[in-house]
């Protein structure tokens, strides 16, 4: 093989503009919840990270601005949202990954203590599926500091 013809490439490679991260300054998610504060939507993240705004979208632009990092949501496993905002999920469609797995929640939720129990009890069903299938979502109910995933809602 002639090497020869890979150096050209590789040179131009270097050359292109790369807009690379700060591994120190991401900040992976686990979990994202959508709910509703007066006329706002709001999005938060198990790190703590909270954006507010008109829609899903401009809540997703304001967590992201106010994030002390890049905040990295491909690595959500876990989307909950209220029955108030369930509505607004297809605004997120190209942020999302369809695997993330999504549940209605009816209250304030612990986030942390969410991700631990969702990690050992999937909801089972994702984003691809609810927007694809009409699947309808569980609903992640807290009694008692326990939490329970229903089914068939």
């Amino acid at each position: 093989m002639k090497y020869w013809i890979w150096i050209p490439l590789a040179a131009l490679l270097l050359l292109l503009p790369f807009q690379g991260n700060d591994v120190g300054k991401l900040r992976p998610v686990e979990l994202v919840t959508m709910g509703r504060e007066g006329g706002d939507v709001v999005l938060e993240t198990d790190t703590g990270d909270t954006g507010r705004g008109d829609d899903p979208l401009a809540a997703l632009e304001d967590l992201k601005r106010s994030a002390p990092g890049a905040l990295f949501l491909d690595t959500a496993d876990y989307f909950l949202v209220t029955r108030e905002t369930e509505s607004l999920l297809p605004a997120l469609s190209g942020v999302l990954r369809p695997a993330v797995e999504v549940c209605v929640i009816s209250e304030e939720t612990d986030l942390e203590d969410a991700a631990e129990y969702l990690r050992a009890h999937s909801p089972e069903v994702t984003f691809l599926q609810w927007r694809t299938q009409g699947k309808a979502l569980p609903e992640l109910r807290t009694e008692g500091g326990e939490y329970r995933l229903e089914f068939g809602g």
